[in-house]
This record gives C-alpha cells, sequence and structure tokens, in this order.
C-alpha cells in the first residue's frame, strides 16, 4: 500500500508538484507512468520472492508437491498487493495534506488484517469473507482445488479497477497547490 499511497502524493508532498504538472505532459500520462512504475517494482519484488521461495521448497522438500499449486497459492501474494496498491493510490488523491504515507498505509493493511483475522476466528458466514482482502484467497480451497474462487477473484479486480478508476478521476481534477 505504501507504493500506491505515495506514488500520487510524493510531489504534494514534496512540493515538487508543480514542476512535474508544467511538463507537456498530461495527467493520465502522470499517473500511467507511476502506476506502471510501481507494478514493475511490485512484480520484481514478488519474482525474486517466488524465486526464493521455490529454491527453498525444492532444497526442504522432504517429497514432491504439486508445482501449479504451490505458484497458486504464492500468486494470491501478487493479488493482494495489487489490491492494497490500488486502495493506496485512491487513498493519496483523497488527502492532499499527507505528510508521511507509513501511518495511513499500516493503519489500512492493519485494520484490513485484523478485520480478516476477526471474520476467520468467529467462523461466521462466507459473505463476511468480502470484507477483508486478507481472506479473498483461502489457502486450503486452493489446496483442494487447485483453483482460485471465482466469486473473489472478480471482486479483487473489481476492487483494484474501481480503485485506479476513482485515482485517474480524482488525480485529473485535482488542484495541485503551487509553491509558494
Amino acid at each position: 500500500m505504501i507504493f500506491g499511497t505515495s506514488a500520487l502524493s510524493k510531489e504534494s508532498r514534496e512540493r515538487t508538484a508543480d514542476f512535474l504538472l508544467v511538463k507537456p505532459v498530461s495527467r493520465a500520462a502522470v499517473v500511467t507512468a507511476k502506476l506502471l512504475a510501481s507494478l514493475t517494482m511490485i512484480l520484481v519484488i514478488d519474482v525474486v520472492f517466488y524465486a526464493g521461495l521455490s529454491i527453498m521448497a525444492h532444497i526442504v522438500a522432504t517429497k514432491s508437491y504439486d508445482e501449479k499449486t504451490f505458484f497458486l497459492i504464492n500468486l494470491t501474494l501478487l493479488f493482494i498487493q495489487l489490491i492494497f496498491f490500488a486502495l493506496g493510490m485512491a487513498a493519496s488523491v483523497f488527502f492532499s495534506k499527507l505528510k508521511s504515507v507509513l501511518p495511513l498505509s499500516l493503519g489500512v493493511v492493519l485494520g484490513f488484517y485484523l478485520i480478516g483475522a476477526l471474520i476467520t476466528g468467529s467462523g461466521t458466514d462466507d459473505a463476511f469473507r468480502y470484507v477483508s482482502p486478507f481472506n479473498y484467497f483461502n489457502t486450503v480451497y486452493i489446496i483442494e482445488h487447485a483453483n482460485y474462487e471465482l466469486s473473489y477473484l472478480i471482486t479483487s479486480a473489481i476492487v483494484v479497477a474501481a480503485a485506479i478508476i476513482v485515482s485517474y478521476v480524482m488525480y485529473i481534477r485535482k488542484d495541485i497547490r503551487a509553491v509558494n
């Protein structure tokens, strides 16, 4: 979430937004460039993480395991990162005086984690799983079916798409303060 929150709020926070926005580039192009740069960082982190984890799994494995299931379980990290990245981008356009992205990011992620833990621990209905992104991908279901639950995958895609659309719309319309 820190990548998403800092992607669009960095210039406002460091008072370099007027320098960036006087360039002959549209605001949508600025958002797209920041989005792609952040997504590249997330993907590189995930590839390195998966490679390291795969090497470790092969080293410590005492018997064979299903590579597809292993990959699907590890891919859930990327999906959760994308959800929080998109939420961070959307949050950053709403807070114009964001001094630091860390408290907001940690608060949101920790809040969703605690909600997810309470939902999981209480054994409530599956409908409550939609509240926390941490409950969208059930590891037991992935192991048993070697697939994701489609409704939660669709919900993830909708959350990411909606948050990114909100980020674009709000950033394009946002009034950026100039340096005095």
